[in-house]
């Protein structure tokens, strides 16, 4: 299996144990899971195996990306992330806090992750 590959499973693998562990926390220090959380994780995976469609397909080419196609790709990535995150903020008015917290994290293991594998797709 490509190196590529096994990064975004271990990124899937990462956002699954965050998605456990609000689950677990979160009732514990008293506070409710926010409404729209559970497309928080779903969003990121969708999007991980989107990134992974993207990466094939680049590898089969065997031509590394040039910088205006991966600036277009980090757009397409960013839009959904960002309508989820004005839904979110939308949804839990009196929670808004735990839910950008949350969506912050969630976006952060995505575009480190991402960033990393469209740097390593330019460089073939």
């Amino acid at each position: 299996m490509n190196k590529l590959y096994i990064s975004l499973l271990i990124s899937a693998g990462i956002i699954l144990i965050i998605t456990i562990l609000v689950y677990i926390v979160l009732p514990q220090m008293n506070y409710t899971v926010p409404r729209l959380f559970i497309l928080l994780p779903a969003l990121s995976l969708s999007m991980m195996s989107s990134l992974a469609i993207l990466t094939k397909q680049y590898v089969k080419k065997d031509k590394p990306m040039e910088v205006g196609e991966i600036l277009g790709v980090r757009m397409l990535f960013l839009l959904p992330f960002v309508g989820l995150l004005i839904a979110g903020i939308l949804m839990n008015r009196n929670n808004i806090a735990l839910f950008v917290i949350l969506f912050v994290i969630y976006y952060l293991v995505f575009a480190v992750i991402e960033t990393r594998t469209l740097i390593k797709l330019t460089k073939k």
